[in-house]
């Protein structure tokens, strides 16, 4: 059985079986206990901005794009995270506990972090993105993730400076990536804040960032996806990570201190030219010739658990340093682009702004 039939069939049984959402963090392998009050908890211990339940956003405009649903109001709890540590959230479907499905095996798609300062509280230009994975030697960061019990793995910017942020772990699934939310189908978001206070000696600040919703578009490549048909890569959408190739350099303006009229001090992120869809082989569909719908029920109960150590690492961004050849989708010019503007064979280096050209 192909790869694809097997993500439909899964997808045909994931009724009860899919959503997911965080509960709790590590720190450099220290269990922070359970953090969301969807476990039932007292607020006093929640450090996990934490929606009403654990459904998707698909609008890409919708303000809650940026902590989910709740996402705005601050909660009691923030926990202290050395500049350069790992960090460990914690993604459940149901409850904190070690017979919970993580997530169902059919919402394939990429695993992201973002950093922002909380004094912003996710709005404008302030998201800084520190880690990502998308597909990989056949494997999706998702299939990693449930593969690891739902530890996700993000690393703290070493030299960060010493303050209060917002670290947001991120899935995309694109099992219904095949069509757009106006269709009724679309890439499923899930997203939450984790409060903490980056402590240490660090001096450099947060650069600018992008605002959330606005980093992703419904015609981007990495969110028009057709998981059924036939492929090899898979753009991540959105910028690069802080320190990839493309990304906002060290010395850019802190996120919120942008002189107004001045250029992005980060990647701007723009809808990416015209690419090459992969093979679009028709999604496919249960008996009767209706697309595989997704209708999860949500349940709330609370059994903590311990977190362990590290286990899942992000997977370096496509891009190019000065002198060598820059992989499909990595940056490749732009105003203050210091690296390579050679796109590797095949690829294009198409200007997209000012600011930004892209390998297509």
């Amino acid at each position: 059985m192909r790869y694809s039939e097997v993500l439909a069939s899964s997808a045909l049984m994931a009724v009860a079986s899919a959503h997911t959402w965080i509960f709790q963090a590590s720190v450099n392998g220290v269990d922070q206990g359970v953090g969301s009050t969807a476990a039932g908890i007292d607020a006093a211990s929640a450090y996990v901005r934490v929606p009403p339940n654990n459904s998707p956003i698909k609008k890409l405009d919708d303000p809650n794009l940026a902590c989910n649903v709740n996402g705005d109001k601050p909660v009691a709890k923030t926990i202290d995270v050395p500049e350069g540590a790992d960090v460990i959230l914690q993604w459940f479907h149901n409850k904190p506990d070690p017979g919970d499905d993580i997530l169902d095996k059919s919402h394939v798609g990429p695993v992201m972090a973002y950093l922002a300062p909380t004094a912003s509280n996710g709005a404008g230009d302030v998201w800084v993105k520190i880690a990502e994975e998308g597909f990989s030697g056949g494997k999706w960061a998702t299939d990693n993730l449930i593969a690891a019990r739902g530890k996700q793995s993000v690393k703290i910017p070493a030299g960060l400076a010493p303050g209060e942020y917002l670290l947001r772990g991120e899935i995309i699934a694109l099992h219904e990536g095949d069509s757009t939310e106006a269709k009724g189908r679309g890439a499923q978001l899930y997203m939450e804040c984790v409060q903490i206070k980056v402590t240490g000696s660090g001096t450099t600040p947060l650069p600018a960032g992008v605002a959330i919703p606005g980093v992703y578009k419904t015609e981007d490549p990495g969110i028009l996806f057709n998981v059924y048909g036939k492929f090899d890569s898979y753009p991540i959408p959105g910028p690069r990570p802080l320190g990839a190739a493309g990304a906002a350099p060290a010395g850019a303006p802190p996120a919120g201190d942008k002189p107004a009229g001045a250029p992005p001090a980060s990647t701007p992120v723009a809808t990416p030219a015209p690419v090459k869809k992969n093979d679009a082989t028709p999604t496919p569909a249960p008996a009767g010739g209706e697309p595989v719908k997704d209708s999860c029920n949500v349940k709330k109960e609370s059994t903590p658990t311990t977190l362990d150590k590290v286990t899942v690492k992000a997977t370096p961004a496509p891009g190019g340093e000065s002198g060598g050849t820059v992989a499909k989708y990595g940056q490749c010019g732009g105003s203050g682009f210091t690296g390579s503007t050679q796109c590797e064979t095949g690829s294009t280096c198409t200007s997209l702004n000012e600011f930004y050209s892209q390998c297509t």
